[in-house]
């Protein structure tokens, strides 16, 4: 299977762009310059694959800093992958490769053009692993979100 045909740009993704999200809450400025240093600007058309279920583990975190993103889990007794959860500006994934490093438990494709930062998983690590604070504050963050997405999938249930 070839890879997501995503494309790097050139363009600088600043500390005002991560703000929003939740996982990057009381996290200091010095800490979001590190991290955004080890990140990529990626653009993604309508209709392309950004992410494949069940591959390597860890790849990293994607944050939609623009556009709408389809998340799709291939169920073994269906044929057809089956709808996760749009996600849209404000929104991540890839957050459960990232903590544990197994394979990708699902996919992702653009439902319109969108505009993505990526942080690869060893990398962020890194930074998080260089200063215990950032670390604990953004893995408690990470909680946070985690238990919140928890909940809204009891509701739908």
């Amino acid at each position: 299977m070839e890879e997501p045909a995503m494309k790097s740009t050139e363009s600088v993704v600043s500390r005002e762009d991560l703000k929003p999200f939740r996982l990057f809450k009381d996290i200091a400025d010095a800490a979001l310059d590190l991290i955004l240093e080890q990140g990529l600007r990626l653009e993604s058309k309508k209709g392309d694959p950004i992410l494949y279920e069940n591959r390597r583990g860890g790849i990293g975190l994607y944050l939609i800093l623009s556009g709408l993103v389809e998340v799709l889990r291939q169920e073994p007794q269906l044929e057809a992958p089956v709808h996760v959860a749009n996600l849209q500006a404000g929104d991540c994934f890839g957050e459960y490769s990232l903590i544990d490093g197994s394979t990708t438990s699902a996919a992702a494709k653009a439902l319109e053009d969108c505009l993505l930062f990526f942080i690869p998983r060893g990398a962020f690590i890194q930074v998080l692993n260089g200063d215990p604070q950032i670390g604990k504050t953004f893995y408690f963050n990470l909680s946070l979100h985690l238990v919140n997405r928890l909940r809204q999938n009891d509701t739908r249930s």
